[in-house]
């Protein structure tokens, strides 16, 4: 074969080849990114602390919890006897630290608070309120002290979820001109830059199938956690890089999903998300929608790392909703579906920084 004809077989081969290759790159929801088909590096049960009995005889009803630093926050159900939205105890001695943010539209008040998913050994906590979101300096209360606000921010009417990423930058969830958008912010609301996960999708028609709760790390790096799909994408925020870990090849059905009609037979994958600096911590349900009863088999707990490493899958009994990690102790927080709260030690496969 002469010289022309060894670059001719070549050029076919490689021709040949290249369509087994492309179709070898698993695609996903994610526009332009590659898939990660993840398994758990190891798969471990965990059973309820027993001896964590704690009435919070102060709570009507928990709706969320959350540490912060060395306090645990939760957010109350309000009522004409129990006007506040938030009551603080500390994670130590479990003492009552008191009640902030009351029902209302004025000063210091509120209407449908929600926390927003800060690592928890940051020292702030951040409570977002529809159009204005703030930072509470947690580590303040742990002295038994009023909350202090520390920073006010006004936030767009288009914006779903917020997260502030550290000194004056923010980080918004927003549906804009129809679509569903991830943006960095600076402290005047400019935009800084801008993520396009789901390129090319209907925001308007496909809100709720995109329905997400994200977490940060503090440093630069957000975690969404998808509730109709069986993975979480990473966003660096320095960098642009973004990761697409699914743990179901269920991920493959993306475009079907999106277009069939929401019911209570769909399948609900991740449900709630913590961080803190070293790890992502998501509730895992996979299961109908419709099971909410508490009687379907638990819940599982995964964990990565902020590279998108799948460390754990970690099986409860418990059916478990709403998650908050304890990173000085090395417990995982959680309010079952009878609205009590239970903890988990999990500080063997995440070392406790400090008791």
């Amino acid at each position: 074969m002469n010289v022309v004809g060894k670059k001719g077989f070549l050029r076919l081969c490689i021709l040949a080849v290249l369509p087994v290759l492309v179709s070898c790159v698993r695609t996903g929801i994610v526009s332009g990114v590659p898939v990660t088909y993840a398994r758990p590096d190891r798969v471990v049960q965990a059973s309820a602390d027993t001896s964590f009995r704690r009435a919070f005889p102060e709570v009507l009803y928990i709706r969320d919890i959350q540490v912060q630093d060395t306090v645990l926050f939760l957010r109350d159900m309000t009522g004409e006897n129990n006007p506040y939205h938030f009551k603080a105890y500390s994670t130590k001695s479990f003492d009552y630290l008191g009640e902030f943010f009351r029902e209302g539209r004025g000063p210091g008040e509120m209407i449908h608070p929600r926390i927003s998913g800060c690592r928890t050994d940051d020292p702030f906590i951040g409570i977002s309120d529809y159009a204005v979101a703030y930072m509470v300096d947690a580590g303040k209360m742990a002295g038994g002290r009023p909350p202090v606000i520390t920073d006010c921010i006004s936030l767009a009417s288009e914006v779903i979820d917020w997260l502030p990423l550290g000194g004056q930058m923010y980080f918004v969830h927003a549906k804009i001109d129809g679509r569903l958008i991830f943006r960095v912010m600076d402290g005047n609301g400019n935009t800084v830059k801008t993520f396009n996960l789901y390129d090319g999708i209907d925001g308007d028609r496909c809100l709720t199938r995109l329905s997400s709760i994200i977490s940060g790390n503090g440093d630069g790096k957000v975690a969404e956690a998808m509730t109709f799909f069986p993975q979480i994408n990473i966003m660096d925020t320095e960098t642009g890089r973004v990761r697409q870990i699914a743990v179901d090849r269920a991920y493959r059905k993306w475009k079907s999903v999106l277009d069939s009609r929401i019911s209570l037979d769909d399948i609900g994958y991740y449900s709630d998300i913590t961080s803190t600096s070293d790890f992502i911590i998501a509730t895992y349900r996979n299961r109908p929608l419709g099971e909410t009863d508490g009687k379907h088999g638990g819940t599982s707990v995964h964990v990565f790392d902020w590279d998108g490493d799948f460390l754990y899958d970690i099986r409860m009994a418990e059916d478990i909703g709403n998650i908050t990690y304890d990173g000085r102790t090395g417990y995982l927080y959680c309010i079952d579906m009878d609205g009590n709260i239970i903890r988990y030690d999990l500080s063997e496969l995440m070392p406790a920084t400090t008791v």
